[in-house]
């Protein structure tokens, strides 16, 4: 008996000591941090005029398809360490806006700051030249204004790598900014919860995936759904996000004010479509410049 328990305590001393390892949400980012961002973006957005009397609904469509591969550098963090003022330096644009192809050149070998926190954001090239329409029009859709949370205020600021492990998020931040919308919801009309994907390595860095799920619920007038992926080194001290992917809807329904009496009662309804993928590289790792053919023969 005593010989089996001997046997028994030197395997428990054999097996190695499996720590369970914390991931951190909060990712501290410093003015003056450079990154090259390769962005792909797919924004629809559809507008239907409904007028009493008018009979047929009155529908305007405007749609994006772009990619924009670009140097950044962090000029200020507001207080939730979210990048509101940078220097944007375009290598590659392809994609169309509204069908119609754009210039590759729009902004290429132009720096541009580009101020994000307040509306609309503001975008100023720096040699003095003013920016065009469609390239104002290109930057604002890709480069928006940051609201004042961060993406720990949803997760919480850390919590331990279970692989399949979900949790429910915290939504306060998000009826925060939902209200300077005048859209006055409360947490009983979300669906909101994260979870750890598999662990894998990026560059022989361990790293994981962490899924944002959120979306309305019984809700008037507004309805919305929306899934963000964020793939970030496991350790903190192995780095900020490696890329971040997000797809979702949003409709909207509203009056519309008018003096007009004839109006009285003319609504509109909004619908958004989304698709966002911003992958993120060092400025010391960054990778061979891929030829402008490669992201134009996207649009082919």
């Amino acid at each position: 008996m005593i010989f089996r328990f001997l046997l028994l305590l030197s395997l428990l001393f054999l097996i190695p000591e499996i720590s369970a390892q914390t991931v951190s949400f909060h990712r501290e980012m410093a003015v003056g941090t450079e990154q090259t961002v390769r962005i792909r973006l797919v924004l629809s957005r559809e507008y239907t005029f409904m007028i009493p009397g008018a009979g047929k609904a009155i529908s305007k469509v405007e749609n994006m398809d772009l990619v924009l591969l670009t140097d950044l550098k962090i000029k200020r963090m507001d207080k939730k360490n979210n990048p509101v003022e940078l220097q944007i330096s375009p290598r590659v644009l392809g994609g169309t806006v509204n069908g119609r192809r754009i210039d590759p050149e729009l902004l290429q070998e132009r720096k541009i700051q580009a101020v994000l926190d307040a509306y609309p954001c503001k975008f100023i090239a720096e040699d003095g030249k003013e920016l065009s329409g469609n390239a104002l029009t290109i930057l604002a859709a890709i480069f928006r204004v940051q609201p004042e949370m961060n993406y720990a205020d949803f997760l919480g600021t850390s919590r331990t790598f279970r692989q399949g492990e979900s949790w429910l998020l915290q939504t306060a931040p998000l009826l925060n900014e939902l209200k300077k919308r005048n859209l006055a919801l409360t947490e009983k009309n979300f669906q909101a919860y994260a979870k750890f994907e598999n662990k894998f390595k990026v560059q022989g860095i361990d790293c994981t995936a962490v899924v944002l799920n959120i979306r309305s619920a019984g809700t008037h007038n507004y309805d919305f759904r929306v899934k963000t992926r964020i793939v970030l080194p496991i350790k903190e001290t192995d780095g900020g996000i490696l890329s971040i992917s997000r797809e979702g809807v949003e409709v909207v329904d509203k009056k519309m004010m008018s003096n007009d009496p004839a109006a009285a009662g003319a609504s509109v309804r909004v619908v958004t479509t989304e698709q966002m993928e911003s992958v993120f590289v060092p400025v010391e790792k960054k990778e061979a410049e891929p030829s402008r053919n490669f992201f134009q023969d996207l649009f082919r």
